[in-house]
């Protein structure tokens, strides 16, 4: 599975932000200050891996393999889901935390 999530506002928009540039690595530095790039991280995440469901506990197991943020690596992140005809609803396994998404199959 690969997850990639962008909160709704983004990052601000920088005047002659051109994003990413070719180079022969085939990745190149980002054209932004430490503040700028900063807020960026903080509004985008990004990771891939495998995943486990337990249908009798209608939850699934994210085991990251690669992450945006590399402390998540080889962590596991616990999900309860609910599926309603094409709707995915993922929320956390842990009560402190409010938060849920939303997956709309596409068609």
């Amino acid at each position: 599975m690969s997850i990639q999530l962008m909160y709704r506002h983004g990052r601000p928009v920088v005047r002659g932000d051109s994003g990413l540039t070719s180079a022969a690595s085939g990745l190149a530095p980002l054209p932004w200050d430490g503040p700028t790039a900063l807020a960026a991280l903080n509004t985008y995440d990004a990771y891939f891996g495998t995943y486990v469901i337990d249908a009798t506990r209608h939850t699934v197991a994210h085991h990251v393999v690669g992450e945006l943020r590399p402390n998540g690596v080889g962590q596991t992140y616990a999900r309860a889901y609910t599926l309603r005809g094409d709707t995915l609803f993922l929320r956390s396994t842990r009560p402190e935390e409010q938060w849920q998404m939303v997956w709309l199959r596409a068609r």
